[in-house]
């Protein structure tokens, strides 16, 4: 029976050259790119030796995932890949967790790790997981909107340490990808038909290199505000969101003004701004809702209006839209929006409408900082 290997990871270079190379070595893998991927395997069922994780991901950190698959009691050990330092990990890991992987890393001793740790008989959690739903109460009587200021403001202290930390990942990942990719070509693993598409990626990975390390020149640039599409970035959001919005059957229409002019401003507070609210909106859809999205410009300020409609009967009251102690997740989606939104200078009003509600956001044409 062939050893089972879960990648799980964004970037589908890495689990590309990963899964030829482990192939090649008889293994069979399988592979998640995003925590919508890992969702799915947990509801289905996991059925590997070893999990490979990476611990950038997109909306959400591979430590998040090590604890989801604690929490699904699914008892698999974890090989966590970092392309950073790991000072930034706690003292104390989940037990899953039972070796690091510092990239770039070589693909054969990967495998003597892999093979190292199927063999281990003794591989225990020490802790016993439960799904308590203590966990995800609130404490209401804190400071909430205190709490979650003090944590934007901490975002923007640690910004520049962050930058560095992704340009770092960036970097690694690329030249990861590049001695790998010559290490299989050296190997014969790849066939002749595919040698020119390997290495195209091999150049394109060394740009990667050569645009991160320009930016290293002159990182305080990426810190400073820019001009950008509202357009793309809403069109980003809701694809990010897009397996959500598949399993809930809702039907999506956008319109953009034409000719709208680009968003001055910090483009991480868009993001968050507009990333939670769709988050939070989507618990109040039930099956068969709609959302429309309309951009335009009115008097020197970007009019955003999100209509949601085919609502559950609770959210129907727009006071419960802010209530952060009434929510399937952490309750605090909505928080960090009009927190985000505020910092941009932006105003949000909700109306309430038959069987849905309007966002009516504005935005100035350049970003005012509160």
């Amino acid at each position: 029976m062939k050893k089972k290997v879960l990648i799980v990871d964004d970037d589908f270079e890495i689990v590309n050259l990963l899964r030829l190379a482990l192939e090649n070595n008889k293994f069979d893998v399988s592979a998640c790119y995003n925590i919508q991927d890992v969702e799915k395997i947990i509801l289905w069922g996991v059925e590997a030796d070893v999990i490979l994780l990476d611990y950038f991901m997109p909306h959400v950190d591979g430590l998040s995932i090590a604890k989801m698959f604690l929490e699904a009691n699914i008892k698999v050990p974890i090989i966590f890949f970092t392309a950073s330092d790991t000072d930034f990990l706690p003292k104390k890991l989940p037990d899953n967790i039972v070796d690091i992987v510092k990239k770039p890393f070589d693909i054969d001793t990967l495998i003597q790790s892999i093979n190292k740790i199927i063999k281990i008989k003794k591989f225990f959690l020490n802790q016993h997981i439960e799904n308590n739903n203590k966990n995800n109460l609130i404490d209401i009587e804190s400071p909430l909107l205190d709490k979650i200021q003090d944590i934007i403001f901490t975002e923007k202290a640690i910004s520049y340490k962050m930058l560095l930390s992704k340009l770092s990942h960036a970097i690694k990942n690329s030249l990861q990808t590049i001695l790998n990719y010559t290490e299989l070509l050296e190997k014969g693993y790849i066939e002749d038909t595919d040698r020119q598409r390997f290495f195209d990626i091999i150049r394109k990975k060394a740009n990667e290199i050569k645009s991160a390390l320009d930016i290293l020149k002159k990182p305080e640039i990426s810190l400073l505000e820019e001009s950008f599409s509202l357009k793309t970035a809403i069109k980003k959001v809701l694809n990010d969101l897009k397996d959500k919005f598949k399993e809930k059957d809702i039907y999506i229409k956008l319109n953009f003004q034409k000719n709208l002019p680009l968003y001055f401003g910090y483009r991480l507070n868009f993001f968050t701004f507009f990333g939670n609210l769709i988050t939070k909106s989507m618990e109040c859809y039930e099956n068969k809702g709609q959302l429309f999205v309309d951009v335009y410009l009115h008097q020197q300020a970007y009019i955003i209006d999100i209509k949601l409609i085919g609502i559950v009967p609770f959210c129907e009251n727009k006071l419960h839209i802010f209530d952060p102690t009434q929510s399937e997740q952490e309750g605090l989606e909505m928080t960090k929006a009009v927190l985000a939104l505020k910092e941009m200078g932006g105003k949000i009003q909700i109306e309430d409408i038959d069987k849905g509600i309007i966002y009516h956001i504005q935005l100035p044409m350049r970003s005012a900082h509160v």
